[in-house]
């Protein structure tokens, strides 16, 4: 052998993985023009979206609140009068919006998560099982 490398064998080194040709040669004339348009060709499809989720993302792109002011602020002043035997009590503006942001984030955690169980079962409908599954998960880790 001898110790000079000749130019053959140099290339020969530098393609370690060559692949193998085939000696068949794939003819498409047998195979109907319907099918032909059926074969993927190596297009990636997006993510089929669906309503709901883009909802959602539109929703957490805005700051304003869902719920309206007023009538929350009826709730939360019937709901003290209730707790407090009859007496009425004033309530400043920014406790009750204060108590309407911490309401709608518990809301928006309460509903997402059953979403995602049904996401993940690959439906579309929110199901009652969803949301008991939901509440006993987060009864197990003390979140709500």
């Amino acid at each position: 052998m001898p110790l000079t490398s000749t130019p053959k064998d140099s290339t020969r080194s530098r393609r370690l993985f060559v692949a193998p040709v085939s000696p068949i040669s794939f003819n498409d004339s047998h195979v109907s023009a319907n099918s032909r348009h059926s074969v993927n060709r190596g297009r990636v499809r997006k993510a089929r979206t669906n309503r709901v989720d883009r909802e959602i993302k539109r929703l957490q792109n805005t700051t304003h609140n869902l719920l309206k002011f007023a009538p929350f602020s009826r709730l939360v002043r019937e709901t003290i009068t209730k707790m407090s035997g009859g007496k009425n009590f004033r309530v400043q503006s920014e406790a009750i919006a204060a108590l309407m942001q911490a309401s709608e984030a518990y809301l928006v955690t309460l509903f997402q998560t059953p979403y995602w169980c049904t996401n993940h079962a690959k439906r579309v409908t929110l199901s009652v099982e969803d949301m008991q599954l939901v509440r006993r998960i987060f009864a197990a880790f003390g979140m709500y």
